[in-house]
């Protein structure tokens, strides 16, 4: 938050979870709802080639610079 990365939120709402993703993965090898459910998320995830549109890399290097504190 200090620099900007996350938004300005209550550090008590904060919690680090270590490796979830491998946590999920492990999961979804063990559980066939879990893997379901991945399936289903994939399935309806979209390819967006960010590149192909017109200004994004004018927003995307404006957006690296951190603020001054």
């Amino acid at each position: 938050m200090r620099i900007g990365l996350l938004p300005p939120i209550d550090p008590e709402r904060v919690r680090f979870v270590g490796n979830a993703a491998g946590v999920g993965a492990r999961l979804a090898l063990v559980d066939h709802e879990v893997l379901a459910r991945g399936r289903n998320l994939a399935a309806r995830a979209e390819y967006v080639d960010l590149a192909l549109h017109p200004g994004y890399q004018d927003a995307f290097m404006t957006a690296l610079a951190f603020p001054v504190r």
